[in-house]
């Protein structure tokens, strides 16, 4: 056979197989069956996919096994195998403070450039229905799309309804403060000043009383989720915003040891005599089963934890527990909700990238958002939150409510490096070690070393 000939056979051998893995590797057409592994947190978003899963599975015949994790777990799981070039999952949930991060290391599929491919876009997904807010806070960075949303949860107040609703609970405290009960509401709740003294008032003691019975327990105001913890930073953050603060202005500048910042962590730090004496090692776990065992009247705590304190299987108060604005600084001032939320990315090195790209747009299509809202999940879609079917789930108007006053933050690749920085020396205020200022004086120094430095760290 001649030279020339030999050399078209191994060029047409080459093309083949190329192709051959093009295929594999795209998903196209999509006509085998495949198995996507999707990680994400043990939480009740990702715990109600697990009951709807199946619907995809019946629709395009691809399989979904999901691995759920605590959040840090799931963090560590997750980086973990993007840095050893794995592809154990092929769909993650990712904290929007990581969407800088997963992008700038070439970790993550470009979804926007995944949706401009033919056939990939899903007719049903209008990129119109997702609130922008949401698009740009978990699955935006630089402008592109890394992203769908997963999960959009997001802080307000928690608070219980028989206590506040009790005409003696009313009276005596318009007697000892001189005004009435504040009413807790979704649009509005009270100021801050209010909230240390309904806090103080409905501290008491095991063998008080609490609307008319008597307590077997020791009753608390509120609670601090005072430990060295993510959810510290995220918690203290909702202070920080509604007294008119921030960590780092939108220039760029940190301005964390502002005045505004030193009186809402002195104000923060003020309320732990009416907390329980372990606040300084609650993180929103024990947050969220402190509150369900009924111990404390009220406090700020995560929208996707909802469906755990209304299961009365799990919770004392799930029939007498209302959710509301976070209080404000001053009558008629603005309030300020933490944004916790998701994303759903595509591992760059998924064998199956397209079936991926179409189960998290699957997950965002109207009809799916209200399945899954049904069953712990946190919509991000305009169509979902105008729905009779969501009106009629436990915390979502409060959720609704609070989505026009969201309080982000960085996420650029350096974003978690910050936040632990922030959590230190936040739990070392609540714990005493260190006063309010000199713990903003150290975080407002790291921060300004990270963010002046030429790569960021």
């Amino acid at each position: 056979m001649s030279q020339r000939r030999w050399l078209w056979v191994v060029l047409v051998v080459v093309a083949t197989v190329a192709t051959v893995l093009f295929l594999r590797r795209s998903d196209a057409p999509d006509r085998e069956q495949v198995t996507l592994k999707v990680i994400g947190e043990d939480y009740s978003p990702m715990q109600g996919l697990e009951k709807i899963k199946d619907r995809f599975t019946a629709e395009t015949g691809h399989r979904v096994e999901i691995s759920r994790f605590d959040a840090e777990t799931l963090r560590k799981k997750s980086i973990g195998d993007f840095q050893a070039g794995a592809a154990n999952y092929d769909v993650i949930m990712g904290a929007f403070y990581d969407v800088g991060l997963f992008a700038a290391n070439g970790w993550v599929l470009n979804v926007g450039e995944s949706l401009s491919r033919d056939g990939w876009r899903d007719p049903k997904v209008d990129m119109n229905n997702f609130s922008e807010p949401i698009l740009n806070l978990s699955c935006r960075y630089k402008g592109k799309l890394w992203a769908l949303p997963c999960s959009a949860q997001c802080m307000f107040l928690w608070y219980r309804s028989d206590l506040f609703g009790d005409p003696g609970e009313q009276a005596a405290f318009r007697v000892r403060y001189g005004y009435d009960l504040p009413q807790p509401a979704p649009q509005r709740s009270m100021t801050w000043a209010q909230y240390r003294d309904v806090a103080q008032f409905f501290t008491r003691k095991a063998g008080e009383k609490a609307a008319g019975k008597t307590l077997e327990q020791d009753l608390y105001g509120t609670l601090l989720q005072g430990k060295n913890h993510v959810a510290l930073w995220f918690e203290f953050t909702n202070f920080l915003h509604s007294f008119g603060g921030t960590f780092i202005a939108p220039d760029g500048t940190v301005v964390a040891d502002s005045p505004q910042a030193r009186e809402a962590l002195s104000y923060y730090v003020s309320l732990k005599p009416f907390a329980p004496p372990g606040t300084v090692n609650y993180n929103w776990d024990e947050a969220l089963s402190t509150f369900q065992s009924g111990q404390v009247a009220m406090v700020i705590n995560w929208s996707d934890a909802i469906t755990a304190v209304m299961d009365p299987k799990q919770s004392q108060v799930s029939d007498h527990t209302g959710f509301a604005a976070v209080p404000t600084l001053e009558e008629g001032g603005v309030t300020a909700s933490v944004f916790g939320g998701w994303g759903l990315f595509v591992n760059a090195k998924s064998r199956h990238p397209r079936a991926a790209v179409q189960f998290i747009q699957w997950v965002n299509r109207p009809e799916i958002q209200i399945a899954w809202a049904q069953v712990g999940g946190i919509p991000a879609t305009l169509s979902t939150y105008r729905s009779p079917e969501y009106a009629k789930i436990p915390g979502s108007a409060a959720h609704l409510a609070a989505l026009n006053h969201l309080v982000g933050w960085s996420n650029e690749p350096y974003s978690a490096q910050m936040i632990s920085i922030g959590q230190d020396f936040l739990a070392r205020a609540v714990s005493g070690e260190l006063t309010p200022d000199q713990a903003l004086t150290q975080i407002a120094q790291r921060l300004r070393g990270i963010v002046q430095s030429p790569r960021g760290s």
